[in-house]
C-alpha cells in the first residue's frame, strides 16, 4: 500500500536521497563517502542496485518483505513471554500498525534497525530462560547490525549489565558471563566498520 502511496519509482529526498547517493558511489566506485551515515542500509541497497539495476521499486519491495518478517517475530517475541493466543493478536496488530508499513515506502533506516533489533529482543529474551551460547552470541550480532543501520542502538551495551544481572536471576557469575558474550558478538559485527574507519 505505502509503496504505491509513495509512487513506485519516486526519486528519493531528503535523507533517502543521501543514502541512495551513497549507495551509488559504493556500487560505481567502491567508496563509501560519508561519515555521517550508518553504512548498513547503503550497503543493502547497493547490493539490490548491483543485483537488479538502480531501482527504487525494487529495494521498497524488499523493504517491504523485511517489515513483513518484523511481523513474524513479533509472533515469536510474544509467544516466548505469554502463548500462542496473545501471540496471535500482538502479530496481528503488528501487521496493521501504521508506521511499521509506512517507512517502507523510502530509503530509510527504520525498517532494517526495527527487524535487527527486534531478533536481537528475541534471542536476549531466550537467554533470560535459557542461558545457550548460541542465544547470547545471536542476540549481540543482531544488536551489532542493528547498530550498524541506526547507531543509537550502540550505547545499549553500557546497560547490559544491569539487565544480564536481573533477568538471569541476580547470578552475577553468569551475568557476568552473558555480558561479555553479548558485547563480545556486539562488537565483532561492527568491527569491519570499525576497522574500515580507524585503522
Amino acid at each position: 500500500f505505502n509503496i504505491f502511496y509513495v509512487g513506485i519509482n519516486d526519486v528519493p529526498v531528503a535523507d533517502a536521497l543521501d543514502y541512495h547517493q551513497i549507495s551509488l558511489n559504493l556500487l560505481n566506485n567502491g567508496t563509501y563517502l560519508s561519515t555521517s551515515r550508518a553504512p548498513l542500509l547503503p550497503f543493502f541497497i547497493a547490493i539490490l542496485y548491483k543485483a537488479f539495476g538502480v531501482n527504487y521499486f525494487i529495494v521498497r519491495i524488499f523493504l517491504s518483505i523485511v517489515s513483513s518478517f518484523i511481523c513474524l517475530i513479533v509472533y515469536k517475541i510474544a509467544r516466548e513471554l505469554f502463548n500462542d493466543q496473545i501471540a496471535l493478536i500482538a502479530a496481528f496488530i503488528s501487521s496493521i500498525y501504521g508506521m511499521m508499513f509506512y517507512w517502507c515506502g523510502f530509503l530509510l533506516t527504520e525498517t532494517l534497525c526495527t527487524f535487527f533489533l527486534t531478533l536481537a529482543v528475541l534471542y536476549l529474551i531466550k537467554t533470560t530462560k535459557n542461558p545457550r551460547l548460541r542465544y547470547l552470541i545471536s542476540g549481540g550480532l543482531y544488536l551489532g547490525l542493528a547498530s550498524l543501520a541506526r547507531p543509537f542502538v550502540f550505547p545499549f551495551f553500557i546497560v547490559l549489565p544491569l539487565w544480564a544481572f536481573v533477568s538471569l536471576g541476580n547470578n552475577l557469575k553468569l551475568a557476568s558471563k552473558a555480558y561479555l558474550v553479548i558485547t563480545f558478538a556486539m562488537f565483532l559485527a561492527i568491527l569491519p566498520w570499525v576497522i574500515r574507519n580507524y585503522v
